[in-house]
């Protein structure tokens, strides 16, 4: 099996016996080599190895509805670990011939979403429980310092400072991100050892079964995760995310990796950070208990951020502009259902309103067409403009889009979103990069202060600020 999937360096592999279902519809005795990354997210992939009868089976499994299938090793004590996988998709099934029935090959490829390998270990007598989430993107403004020591004995230290990340809320765990570092002797028998390390957050509780079940404190542990990572791809404007975690309790090693969008390890500049650089953890502590109030309030921000961090990274002008005004979009509608900013009047009043604009209209368009085409926009008038919208959300957080533009300027981006949108007008690339920066600045400034951040004083840096401000040639 060694030439099927060839090792890397740092990637785990597992070779098992297992069985492939879906539904009732059930295919065992498959011979199965699964494959991943260790110190980066990316595809969870495996292989099967079978004969004409199996590949036979997975392609009649394979015509069914439903496209995925569950995965799951064979059960033995003596067997461990074990691993499954409720999400495995059946990539490729084989169409060469075998010379004999019996005869085993490669019958089908294999993609997984997630993949779960349970080991069984112990017992032991601890009732401490180790949760570890393994981070992929940029590092700079998770705020860890790390040190390395070197003593007159050769003997190298590292020391990892400002790894503990304090909340506000209550949690029955401590937490902290530190650097992990992988081994690895993949090149030759003979070669150095390599080392790699990524970031990983780390959970630690002593309270007891009773109190906090191995479920409650993964699924309290990963929700947690999900929101500080959020938080931190919004300061980055650069997706960070996990893609793996490793539960370790008295008696059992968990692991559990998945699939997980692509990120990029580009850092922020330190002159470039919307809040200042040291006060990250600051930001952690205060947003992450307004993230989860707002959202228990019906205002979700998870969105608005996802259509920012996304509009970062986008490769072209156009593509940044569009889906960075998603992002004001979410939350523009959001704040109108809050103050009751979806319609101008009430359905009654409006209705009556409506009939006499309908009455004047068929008065002086003497086209049916064109009666019907007018009278189809009636409705929009009961809904308040963009501008109005915008203006409001503005004043209720403090917020002066006059700081961003020249002196003496109107609000411009209404406009340019309508060309960009609406309009098969090609856009002056200088104008469009200044509106492509107004639009996150605003975007930026919202988001801070709906988290309960005061200091917008880096949102825009000073040279941003002096570009957007000044007038160039007679003309913004």
């Amino acid at each position: 099996m060694e030439d099927l999937l060839p090792k890397q360096p740092f990637f785990a592999r597992h070779e098992f016996v297992g069985k492939l279902s879906k539904g009732d519809e059930v295919v065992d005795k498959v011979h199965v080599v699964v494959q991943y990354s260790l110190i980066k997210q990316g595809e969870i992939v495996g292989k099967v190895l079978g004969t004409t009868k199996i590949c036979e089976k997975l392609r009649h499994i394979a015509n069914l509805s439903d496209p995925y299938l569950e995965l799951t090793s064979e059960e033995s004590e003596h067997i461990t670990p074990k691993i499954s996988s409720e999400k495995t998709l059946l990539r490729r099934v084989t169409q060469r011939p075998a010379y004999s029935k019996d005869m085993s090959y490669v019958v089908a490829n294999l993609n997984f979403d997630d993949i779960t390998i349970m080991g069984h270990y112990g017992p032991g007598d601890t009732l401490e429980r180790h949760l570890t989430f393994f981070l992929a993107g940029p590092r700079r403004l998770w705020s860890i310092h790390e040190a390395r020591e070197f003593s007159f004995t050769g003997e190298i230290k590292n020391k990892v400072h400002n790894s503990k990340i304090e909340l506000n809320e209550d949690f029955p765990f401590e937490i902290e991100v530190i650097p992990w570092y992988f081994r690895d002797k993949t090149p030759a028998p003979d070669s150095h050892e390599l080392t790699a390390n990524v970031l990983a957050m780390h959970f630690d509780t002593k309270e007891s079964l009773e109190r906090l079940s191995n479920e409650n404190f993964v699924n309290s542990s990963r929700a947690l995760a999900d929101d500080i990572t959020l938080l931190v791809s919004f300061l980055s404007r650069r997706w960070v995310t996990w893609y793996q975690y490793q539960l370790v309790t008295k008696d059992t090693v968990k692991t559990y990796v998945r699939r997980t969008r692509e990120c990029t390890t580009q850092e922020v500049d330190w002159n470039d950070t919307f809040i200042a650089p040291h006060e990250s953890r600051e930001f952690l502590k205060i947003g992450l208990t307004k993230l989860r109030k707002l959202r228990a309030d019906g205002f979700n921000l998870f969105m608005p951020i996802v259509y920012f961090v996304s509009g970062n990274e986008a490769k072209y002008l156009e593509e940044q502009f569009t889906t960075l005004f998603l992002s004001l979009e979410r939350i523009k509608d959001m704040f109108a259902l809050k103050e009751g900013f979806r319609k101008n009047l009430l359905n009654k009043a409006f209705k009556k309103l409506g009939s006499l604009v309908s009455g004047v209209i068929k008065k002086n368009v003497e086209s049916p067409d064109m009666f019907d085409r007018i009278q189809a926009k009636i409705p929009e008038l009961n809904r308040p403009s963009l501008r109005f919208v915008l203006e409001s959300l503005f004043k209720r957080y403090n917020i002066d889009w006059r700081d961003i533009y020249p002196p003496g300027s109107d609000f411009t981006l209404i406009k340019t979103r309508d060309e960009l949108f609406h309009s098969s007008r090609e856009l002056n690339i200088d104008v469009l990069v200044k509106e492509l920066y107004r639009l996150q600045v605003l975007i930026q400034q919202l988001l801070l202060r709906m988290l309960d951040w005061v200091d917008l004083s880096h949102s825009p840096t000073d040279l941003i600020k002096k570009r957007l401000t000044t007038v160039e040639n007679g003309s913004d």
